[in-house]
């Protein structure tokens, strides 16, 4: 994983959540985390279990540092990054 990847993370209840990786950090104990933006779904998104659309997503204002342990990144191609970096 690095800065800039497209993660998801899913909730005790089985929920699925996407974010974008903004940056790492280690604690005192070495326990790695990573600072994320959520990508909040629209109207337009599919339902998060299915699949995961850039284009309907947009850029949460919320950060938020999580175990990288939760993580699993998702692969998309470059010109769909770019539209979420952007």
């Amino acid at each position: 994983m690095q800065v800039g990847d497209i993660v998801s993370m899913m909730d005790v209840d089985g929920d699925t959540y996407y974010a974008q990786i903004r940056g790492f950090m280690t604690d005192q104990y070495c326990e790695k985390s990573a600072v994320v933006t959520w990508l909040l779904p629209t109207t337009a998104s599919p339902p998060p279990a299915q699949c995961f659309d850039p284009a309907t997503y947009i850029i949460g204002k919320f950060i938020i540092i999580r175990s990288i342990l939760i993580f699993s990144a998702i692969i998309i191609k470059v010109v769909l990054v770019t539209i979420i970096s952007s």
